[in-house]
């Protein structure tokens, strides 16, 4: 990963919807789609991150193919929740140190798609 944000990530800070893979049933690689969706502005406290790498793992599958009862899903969900990127905007409360730094997260699953709408 380069020190600074793209000029394409740059513009993510101002980004209305973004394209992610989503499911809306339970199954194998056929269910998984490209979705354009709603970003919701992001909250107290919250970063939006322009990710660069995000990983697909064994709990991706298992959650998509509705095989973990203790990995519940609501429809339309979605793959990921962990990467790495940079912070192309805060929400109130984030100190401005973190605009433009490269990281790395894990998020919980809810949280991963707390931003998006239908």
């Amino acid at each position: 990963m380069s020190c600074s944000p793209s000029a394409r990530e740059a513009r993510l800070a101002e980004a209305q919807r973004v394209w992610r893979v989503e499911y809306d049933r339970h199954g194998g690689p056929e269910v998984l789609g490209w979705r354009y969706c709603h970003l919701s502005p992001h909250g107290l406290d919250e970063v939006r991150i322009a990710v660069r790498a995000a990983s697909v793992n064994l709990v991706d599958g298992k959650s998509s193919g509705g095989v973990s009862p203790s990995l519940p899903c609501v429809f339309p969900s979605g793959t990921g929740s962990d990467g790495a990127g940079f912070v192309v905007a805060l929400g109130a409360g984030v100190d401005p140190m973190w605009l433009g730094r490269g990281v790395a997260f894990l998020a919980p699953r809810e949280a991963a798609v707390r931003g998006l709408k239908q």
